[in-house]
């Protein structure tokens, strides 16, 4: 009688056990919800500028450009040469006059 008694009262304290483990796992720090992804926000596009004049040059760190394209801008120096890039290549910079565009 008693040793059954004594295996009952093991199940009982290993179940006891087994619920504190269990209820220790569940015990995880609460966090923050993320906060929710903004909403499509535009994209600032640089100034453009269009050419009014072709401007072609064998220099190095000139822009070429031909009347119509569109440029963007991403310089103006007060002496009148401009830093932009063609819409159409717009990894290569290069100066060109102000006043063609």
């Amino acid at each position: 009688f008693f040793q059954k008694k004594k295996k009952h009262n093991q199940k009982s304290i290993s179940n006891n056990n087994q619920k504190k483990n269990n209820n220790n796992n569940n015990k995880r720090p609460l966090l923050p919800t993320p906060p929710k992804p903004p909403s499509s926000v535009p994209v600032p596009t640089p100034p453009m500028a269009k050419a009014l004049f072709d401007y072609f040059t064998g220099e190095p760190g000139h822009l070429n450009m031909r009347v119509g394209d569109l440029i963007y801008i991403q310089d103006k120096d007060v002496s009148g040469w401009w830093t932009g890039a063609l819409k159409t290549d717009p990894d290569i910079l290069g100066v060109f006059p102000g006043s063609y565009v």
